[in-house]
């Protein structure tokens, strides 16, 4: 699907969303979410490397060696980090605003790369977080044979569902051909990406 924008518009009074209670956008003085977006990214990020830090250090001082979950909770957390690191490097274009305050015009080259990069990694990054813990639970109860077995099937679940959304973001979110190009009308069409990631959200 493709979306075309008609010569002449004027992307500087078109906001990229709707507001959802139907007010106009606010393209003048609209709040900004720079300071919220900031503390919870930066606070998340020392609390996540201060935990993995000290998982690391309990488990080589108990064990001597590092297992499976330890090894997919440090991939997990470098990937949320470069996520986080993407987020923050927005905060200096002039979406880093509520959407429906943000005009068409403010879609620049930069922020569709940065979106490709946080969807493209987006996957991966919750598999490896959320495998961690079921590798934790089989090193834990891998007596139990039916708790063995879930282990195992929830990461195979998890792994066909989030490692899909990949392909699909690539596919929707990349340029392929000489006709399409890093600019507005790649995020536009790329508008059925996005219900998978929805799907996720919900049910898992």
């Amino acid at each position: 699907m493709s979306v075309e924008i008609l010569p002449g518009t004027n992307l500087s009074r078109i906001p990229f969303v709707a507001n959802p209670d139907g007010s106009p956008p606010n393209f003048v003085n609209p709040p900004s979410l720079k300071a919220v977006t900031y503390a919870v990214t930066i606070v998340l990020m020392v609390i996540s490397f201060l935990l993995v830090l000290f998982r690391v250090r309990v488990q080589l001082k108990g064990h001597a060696k590092l297992a499976y979950d330890d090894y997919f909770c440090i991939i997990a957390w470098v990937l949320a980090t470069v996520y986080g690191a993407v987020v923050i490097s927005e905060l200096a274009t002039p979406t880093a605003r509520h959407a429906w305050d943000v005009p068409l015009n403010a879609i620049d080259t930069s922020w569709v790369k940065r979106a490709a990069i946080l969807g493209t990694i987006y996957g991966p990054a919750m598999w490896f977080a959320k495998t961690a813990i079921l590798t934790m639970y089989l090193r834990v109860f891998n007596v139990i044979g039916w708790m063995r077995w879930c282990c195992h099937l929830g990461i195979v679940f998890l792994f066909c569902a989030y490692w899909s959304l990949v392909p699909v973001w690539v596919v929707y979110n990349i340029p392929h051909g000489a006709n399409e190009h890093w600019d507005l009308t790649l995020t536009l069409s790329s508008a059925p990406a996005q219900l998978p990631f929805v799907i996720m959200g919900l049910i898992c």
